[in-house]
């Protein structure tokens, strides 16, 4: 006799598709997820590079040396520029100077050395790479207009070229802290004679003391060097000297098609453009005045003043001209 065969139970066709729907939709969640965990890492790591270009560029934020007074350093601080656009000479020398101590030209024997140049390299990359890219490896833009870094996103397209505008594809843009500065101080002058009075008192020029001129050292912002450059500025005449204040100046940047900003000095209301064009970027500068009498050899001048220049106003007091 023959046993009868026990069956064993199995899934009917639509079972088996029901299951393979659920592993699909499974399977999509799955790489979905991934998918933003993937995408989120390139963007953190796109962001945290986007920041040390900041800080390549301006310095890091506070800033303090060791006797807790506030550092300015950066690519700006040390070339008295921003950067090309493709931010290659943050990595290497593009037409600048190395950093070193020097003279400008013309300047007087006396003048300290002022240090301007490339110092870098400015931002650490990956081997082999010659520009900084964001975490999907696309090129990282600067703006030097807007003074904005920018990434195009996970479509690596442009907000405002089509392309998407929402989640990962968003821009991704940092804007700089304000590069340049505004000094601001008076000239005043002091006769021989009470030098040596108990109480010496500063005075107003007059129109017989002669010519009192500006003198600001910095970097050159010229694409094509980085080396310390004089500007000088007449400033009295024609300024104006106001009673028991002395001769006001301040200096202003001013925009600049090409450069981007230049330097200008305000007497009153009226900025009036200095050349050749610079303009007072934060970092460490020099500053002094001069009075030269119609007649006499050599100016009288004032004593140095290193001033790290900030983001901002900076107020350098008074620059005081001693009279033979």
């Amino acid at each position: 006799m023959i046993a009868a065969t026990k069956r064993r139970p199995g899934l009917t066709l639509v079972e088996l598709l029901v299951v393979l729907a659920i592993l699909a939709i499974l399977t999509t969640i799955a790489v979905t997820a991934t998918d933003m965990v993937v995408d989120q890492a390139r963007y953190d790591a796109t962001v945290r590079t986007m920041q040390s270009i900041q800080d390549a560029i301006v310095g890091p934020a506070n800033q303090r040396a060791a006797d807790g007074t506030a550092q300015v350093s950066g690519f700006v601080a040390d070339t008295g520029r921003l950067p090309l656009a493709d931010l290659s000479d943050l990595i290497s020398p593009v037409n600048l100077a190395p950093f070193q101590l020097s003279l400008p030209s013309g300047a007087p024997a006396t003048m300290p050395s002022t240090a301007a140049g490339w110092n870098g390299p400015y931002l650490a990359l990956p081997y082999q790479s010659l520009v900084p890219k964001d975490g999907w490896g696309n090129p990282i833009h600067f703006d030097i207009a807007t003074g904005t870094i920018v990434s195009y996103g996970a479509d690596n397209i442009a907000d405002g070229a089509g392309g998407d505008t929402t989640g990962y594809n968003k821009d991704i843009v940092f804007t700089l802290p304000t590069t340049t500065g505004i000094i601001q101080g008076r000239v005043q002058v002091q006769d021989a004679a009470t030098m040596m009075t108990p109480q010496p008192t500063p005075r107003d020029p007059t129109a017989a003391d002669g010519v009192i001129t500006l003198h600001f050292v910095g970097a050159n912002p010229d694409p094509a060097t980085s080396l310390p450059l004089p500007i000088l500025a007449s400033i009295w005449p024609p300024a104006t000297a106001t009673a028991g204040v002395g001769v006001q100046f301040r200096l202003a940047a001013l925009p600049d098609a090409t450069l981007g900003m230049k330097l200008g000095i305000q007497n009153g209301a009226t900025v009036v453009p200095l050349g050749p064009p610079a303009s007072p970027r934060v970092g460490p500068r020099l500053l002094w005045a001069s009075l030269k009498k119609a007649g006499v050899t050599a100016p009288a001048l004032s004593p140095y003043t290193r001033v790290v220049v900030r983001a901002g106003t900076n107020d350098v007091g008074d620059l005081l001209i001693k009279l033979p």
